[in-house]
């Protein structure tokens, strides 16, 4: 069965989408194993790019909300396109880990290590 010419515009759209969301995460991986100090493929994991004591968490976890973004608006071309809702599922699956994973996470409003232990040696050095 061919697709008519606007679901078929939309199919490639989404294909589009697909490959421009890959190739940002992939440049911004790259881009912020130059930035990290001492990072080395075959010792550290990618997900230390993007832990919250590096500087370049912010990079990673912005492309990987352009990833995931772009993602979910390509699964839904993609249904849009064929109207196979079974295949939009399995495609949405993907997009939403990706979002999860590159959402905001809620910090602790206790002081972290490097702040505790300056306060500590605040305190220390009045007594």
């Amino acid at each position: 069965m061919a697709l008519e010419a606007k679901s078929q515009s939309d199919v490639r759209t989404a294909g589009l989408l697909y490959v421009l969301s890959g190739t940002v995460m992939f440049l911004a991986i790259s881009l912020a194993e130059a930035l990290y100090p001492g990072y080395s493929v075959h010792t550290n994991a990618i997900s230390d790019l993007a832990a919250t004591a590096a500087n370049t968490s912010g990079l990673v976890e912005a492309a990987g909300l352009v990833w995931g973004l772009g993602w979910l608006a390509g699964s839904y071309l993609l249904l849009r396109g064929t109207g196979r809702r079974g295949l939009m599922v399995l495609f949405l699956l993907p997009g939403i880990g990706v979002l999860l994973r590159s959402a905001p996470r809620r910090t602790s409003t206790r002081p972290s290590i490097p702040w505790g232990r300056s306060l500590r040696s605040c305190r220390e050095g009045l007594r």
